[in-house]
């Protein structure tokens, strides 16, 4: 099987999330990730424009966006 490797961000103010989705994703056995976190909105849209992840988990009640 080939693995490949995505990079994902999450954005979430609650930290027991953020590992939340880190341990799911870690999970995976046909894909790799790269994970990268962040807790503010922006944070994100800063780490976002420099990464340029492949996908972004967003908190949608972030309180700074």
């Amino acid at each position: 099987m080939s693995t490949s490797l995505l990079k994902i961000l999450v954005v979430d103010d609650c930290r027991e999330d953020r590992y939340t989705y880190r341990r799911f994703l870690e999970q995976s056995k046909d894909l790799s990730y790269t994970i990268l976190e962040t807790k503010t909105g922006e944070e994100g849209l800063a780490l976002a424009r420099e990464e340029s992840p492949m996908c972004i988990l967003l908190d949608y009640r972030l309180s700074d966006i």
